[in-house]
């Protein structure tokens, strides 16, 4: 029974972190408030989220990019940490090219809080 219980909690952390690395896409997109994910980062990673955020935006508004890209999860796999964490690399597609986002999530007070995602993009 403990075996199957840490099975779906791992499916859990997995869906929840997956959801989580395309929600930080749409953020930076223009397409979710950084207020969405607050709940689920570290107030340090929170305050760099609303500053890149907001530079994005600052971006799109100069370039005059405001066409909404579409967003697609082409894969994910999640790795659990010796501290009760967990990390995880996630590919989605946006804007017709993959993006590989990790993202590290840490254990505090009972519950998976982000502090650290990296977006590698094509060159």
């Amino acid at each position: 029974m403990e075996n199957k219980t840490q099975a779906n909690s791992e499916a859990d952390v997995r869906r929840v972190l997956t959801e989580i690395s395309v929600a930080y896409l749409e953020v930076l997109s223009g397409l979710r408030r950084p207020e969405q994910l607050a709940r689920w980062v570290s107030d340090k990673f929170y305050t760099e989220l609303t500053h890149r955020s907001r530079r994005e935006s600052m971006s799109r508004q100069l370039t005059g990019l405001t066409a909404r890209p579409t967003l697609q999860l082409v894969s994910s796999n999640s790795f659990p940490t010796a501290s009760g964490g967990a990390q995880m690399v996630s590919l989605v597609r946006i804007a017709g090219r993959i993006v590989a986002v990790s993202l590290v999530a840490a254990r505090l007070h009972g519950r998976l809080r982000v502090t650290e995602i990296d977006v590698v993009r094509p060159s």
